[in-house]
């Protein structure tokens, strides 16, 4: 990555600014209107209140801006992986994946789950993340072994 970075938990004071790169997010991706609109309900301010007191949450910085957010779930699942699309396709969402696998595997988890939309199916796939069979018709479950 040729930007410098800095991947750190999430403060209190990050959470707009979370929500801002999620919602900028969701603008940008091609999804159904409604899946969007169900994702927007989901980042509410409390929502990410919430996901932060109950994970392992981080942000990915550049130049002291938040560039992107990610989570490792309790459940073995890797969450909210959002880039600000400004930043995308620099190789910020595979140093947070990094990050969060790094921390599963000191968790001594040997699997780990995202739920990715269906539009970022191949960014997963070239980490190294294969699809599972699952009804959920919104996302596309994968997974990946962990060494």
């Amino acid at each position: 990555m040729g930007e410098n970075f800095l991947i750190r938990k999430v403060r209190k004071s990050d959470f707009e600014r979370i929500q801002e790169i999620v919602y900028n997010c969701i603008d940008f991706v091609k999804e159904k209107k409604n899946l969007k609109d169900k994702l927007r309900e989901d980042y509410t301010l409390k929502n990410i209140e919430k996901a932060w007191r109950e994970t392992e949450m981080f942000v990915i910085e550049s130049k002291n801006k938040i560039a992107g957010t990610g989570r490792l779930e309790k459940t073995h699942e890797i969450r909210m992986i959002y880039i600000c699309p400004k930043y995308q396709l620099k190789g910020f969402g595979k140093t947070m994946i990094e990050k969060l696998e790094k921390l599963a595997k000191r968790k001594k988890f040997k699997i780990v789950y995202v739920k990715a939309l269906f539009s970022a199916r191949n960014f997963y796939k070239k980490l190294g993340y294969n699809k599972v069979k699952d009804k959920d018709k919104s996302f596309c479950k994968m997974e990946k072994e962990l060494e």
